[in-house]
């Protein structure tokens, strides 16, 4: 479950607009929710700043160099998730939603300076945080200079990202339809994975309803053979509203 309590209180909600309490309450219910169903919880801080694309902005961290409202931001972050029992792993830390389009709406060099401070921060404080990130609105293909500029800062700067997440947008109508058959490629399987040239692919589907689902609906969950250093797993993706899961294991 993702949330950081976006839209609410808009056009000024946010911690910038000095609605953070209002966020907040939702992030401790969906958080009871994603618990009491077993489910990881994705802590979207980009909403709880009230960066959610409707309300209104008037700042954003780092502006004019002046560091001081994140940090006490994050710091409050911090201090409510240590309050509410949210240290584990079952909590990702998502930094910011989309910062290469308007959410973020400044430099990447400046975005590049949040997410090193708030990673340092929340790691610091919480040492089991989980942070996912970039939620690069995109595909990182090699030649996305934005992905690897990002890629090259996390690295050089010890920030990198417990989980590496995009969000595979726009996409084309012409030649993209989310259904179909579908291969993903893992490349460059550690040797820990990868036991006697093979390694087990359980695949998960999420069915797009309103219905409750008590459990993913497990479509295979095997041995596969690593062949240079990579596996590939076929999908047949039936509902391209649907969602998948794919998880490899020694």
């Amino acid at each position: 479950m993702r949330a950081g309590g976006s839209q609410i209180g808009c056009p000024n909600g946010g911690y910038v607009n000095g609605g953070y309490a209002a966020r907040w309450n939702l992030i401790k219910a969906y958080y009871a929710r994603a618990r009491g169903t077993g489910a990881h919880f994705s802590l979207l801080v980009s909403g709880m700043w009230g960066s959610d694309g409707v309300c209104n902005v008037p700042r954003l961290p780092g502006d004019g160099g002046n560091w001081t409202e994140y940090t006490a931001f994050v710091n409050q972050l911090i201090a409510d998730a240590k309050a509410n029992g949210m240290t584990g792993s079952d909590v990702r830390w998502d930094l910011w939603n989309e910062p290469n389009i308007f959410f973020w709406g400044r430099t990447q060099s400046q975005y590049l300076e949040m997410i090193k401070r708030g990673t340092r921060m929340v790691r610091a404080a919480i040492p089991g945080a989980v942070i996912e990130g970039p939620s690069y609105a995109g595909v990182p293909t090699g030649g996305n200079s934005w992905w690897n500029t990002y890629l090259d800062y996390v690295k050089a700067n010890n920030v990198v990202p417990g989980i590496m997440s995009w969000h595979d947008l726009p996409g084309d109508p012409a030649t993209d339809s989310a259904d179909g058959a579908i291969d993903v490629r893992y490349a460059n399987i550690p040797s820990w994975l990868n036991t006697s040239g093979s390694v087990n692919v359980l695949v998960e589907r999420m069915p797009s309803t309103n219905a409750y689902v008590s459990a993913p609906a497990v479509v295979s969950n095997g041995r596969r053979t690593v062949s240079g250093n990579a596996v590939t797993v076929s999908l047949n993706w039936t509902s391209a509203k649907d969602a998948y899961a794919i998880t490899l294991t020694p």
